[in-house]
């Protein structure tokens, strides 16, 4: 979602915004299961205050996330709700899945690249087709299946031919391609429920419904960069839309006077490279008992929640490296100006580089024959030097900007041809 360098600074508006420590979102943050929740409710108490002076769970006892008075003179309650893959665990024991076979199709002298994997689950369930995959415990056992080793056998036999394997007890099927240069894995979406009670925003706006009660008019203001449930872009609901789980939610509540609706999603724009943007809808309640105000219903339109850019996605689990997730990291660019060099470099990796940890050419993966190299190679000088602030938001680190020229005549010790 954010780097932490961004998290950082939108922690330390927050807190500054509220006036005190915000200790429960610090600890959200640092654990992988409530992480990208915890920083979706900074993004919202943060664009929040841009309308009005805000408070952050002011109530004591069980209270509403925000309470923001408007500049209008309204006043408005925000629920804050981060909505995650509902099976987001057997997703990840799919890829874990993958790696075991990946690994013993290689050590059997199998290409892996000709092996690819389906995961398809079981259909009867009414929130979709639920896969049933070996625990991590199982690795084992599963590995020395006597039916997959039969599959593999028949591999080695006939490596020629096309050959597909469906395990009878796990939703896992195989094919075998010898012409195939590239391994695929995937499956039907798992989340495709056929009963409105097992639909993700159904349920979590009849959690939301009976946590609270208040005066004052009260949203649910629903984020995710993991679920599809959200977007527009989403084929896979066919049954249920989200206006009707919206629409049996408010059925739930007359307490719940609107609902927002935020999906940040993969985005092109002309012949630009791709990036994340945040996609938001909201949703009136027609038989609130608290309906907001016209003016701040129009107030609630503005909301921006594309001030940051996001740049991935945090899943629910420790990434193996936390490095490319923590720091804002730019291009290196380079123009001429006359006979001299200019080249902006991000100031984090000069950092690097002068500690030893990494170098430009690691990093950006410069050619030896690359003009900025040969001008490193060939003493070239520092005539200038100056800094040019980031914008966070944007992630965009703070750059140096170097402007080089040709190293001066040697007199003393000319190099011999």
């Amino acid at each position: 979602m954010l780097t932490e360098e961004q998290v950082v600074e939108l922690l330390r508006r927050c807190e500054l915004c509220v006036g005190h420590r915000l200790n429960m979102i610090r600890g959200n943050l640092i654990n992988a299961e409530t992480r990208s929740a915890a920083i979706w409710e900074l993004l919202v108490l943060e664009e929040a205050s841009r309308h009005g002076t805000v408070e952050y769970e002011p109530l004591s006892g069980a209270s509403p996330d925000i309470l923001i008075n408007l500049k209008s003179g309204g006043k408005i309650w925000i629920e804050v709700a981060f909505l995650y893959g509902r099976f987001w665990k057997q997703e990840r024991l799919s890829m874990e899945v993958v790696n075991w076979l990946n690994k013993e199709v290689s050590r059997r002298n199998i290409d892996p690249a000709k092996v690819s994997y389906r995961f398809d689950g079981n259909n009867d369930h009414k929130a979709g087709p639920v896969r049933v995959l070996p625990g991590s415990h199982q690795k084992k056992i599963f590995l020395n299946d006597p039916e997959l080793k039969r599959f593999y056998l028949e591999i080695e036999k006939h490596p020629d031919t096309v050959l597909q394997f469906k395990h009878s007890a796990f939703s896992i099927e195989l094919t075998y391609n010898p012409k195939a240069s590239i391994s695929f894995s995937g499956g039907l979406v798992q989340e495709v429920p056929t009963d409105i009670k097992q639909h993700s925003v159904y349920r979590l706006l009849k959690e939301k419904a009976r946590q609270h009660s208040v005066d004052e008019p009260r949203i649910v203001c629903i984020g995710t960069d993991q679920n599809r449930v959200l977007s527009d872009t989403n084929t896979h609901f066919p049954e249920i839309t989200l206006s009707q789980a919206i629409g049996a939610g408010f059925m739930k509540s007359s307490g719940l006077s609107a609902v927002i609706t935020v999906s940040i999603n993969d985005a092109v724009e002309g012949f630009s490279a791709n990036f994340r943007r945040a996609s938001s809808k909201i949703f009136l309640n027609p038989d609130t008992k608290v309906p907001l105000m016209e003016k701040d219903v129009s107030e609630i339109k503005t909301f921006n929640f594309n001030r940051w850019n996001y740049s991935f996605r945090l899943e629910k689990f420790e990434p193996e490296s936390t490095e490319p997730y923590r720091r804002n990291n730019g291009n290196l660019t380079m123009r001429t100006r006359g006979t001299r060099v200019i080249f902006d470099v991000p100031t984090n990796l000069v950092v690097d580089a002068l500690a030893g940890k990494s170098n430009l050419r690691d990093v950006y993966r410069i050619d030896e024959n690359d003009n900025l190299v040969r001008c490193f190679n060939d003493g070239w000088i520092i005539k200038s030097c100056s800094l040019k602030k980031g914008n966070i938001e944007q992630g965009e680190p703070d750059m140096m900007t170097l402007e080089l020229e040709p190293p001066f005549p040697s007199v003393l010790f000319p190099k011999k041809i």
